[in-house]
């Protein structure tokens, strides 16, 4: 298993975050997919990703506000 074995992606992109996932899954990691930022929080503490990769910055402006306050 790769070290880093869960990873959530949050973009809006339906068809983009569909290709980086089949892509990623293939590699062997575990992936959660949100379109929209009002379950971010909800998600990370459920899911619990290694990794979070976010789309580019502008829209990614509005995830960083909806998971305020995510801690270890």
């Amino acid at each position: 298993m790769n070290q880093l074995s869960k990873i959530l992606i949050l973009d809006d992109d339906v068809d983009l975050a569909g290709l980086i996932k089949i892509r990623l899954e293939g590699e062997g990691y575990e992936l959660s997919v949100l379109h929209a930022p009002k379950d971010c929080l909800k998600e990370i503490y459920i899911f619990r990703p290694d990794l979070i990769l976010l789309e580019k910055i502008v829209e990614a402006l509005n995830y960083f506000s909806a998971c305020e306050g995510v801690r270890n």
